[in-house]
């Protein structure tokens, strides 16, 4: 998070601050700096050699990867549409129930 320059980390005594506004903060920011998606990018990264002999194997890309894509495309949207100053008011509106 702080290479995302998302947080600060101050030495000695430490300490972690928030360096950008809520706001500014969606949950995909916050997925992009935590989620380790290697070189490939791809949340779902499978198989990389499957035996083209096997009946699956042979085809498994073909059948999974762009569905695969579309899925986490479609997560990734709806990370970016929440801000942390979404999550901070609705987790303080559960705490006052």
């Amino acid at each position: 998070m702080k290479k995302a320059e998302l947080i600060s980390v101050a030495r000695g005594t430490g300490g972690t601050e928030i360096v950008k506004d809520l706001k500014d903060i969606s949950l995909l920011d916050v997925y992009q700096a935590v989620e380790c998606l290697g070189k490939t990018g791809q949340l779902f990264s499978f198989h990389d050699n499957p035996n083209p002999n096997c009946p699956v194997g042979a085809h498994i890309h073909d059948v999974l990867d762009q569905k695969l894509e579309r899925i986490q495309l479609a997560m990734e949207a709806e990370l970016g549409q929440t801000s942390l100053e979404q999550v901070v008011a609705d987790a303080e509106s559960q705490m006052k129930e």
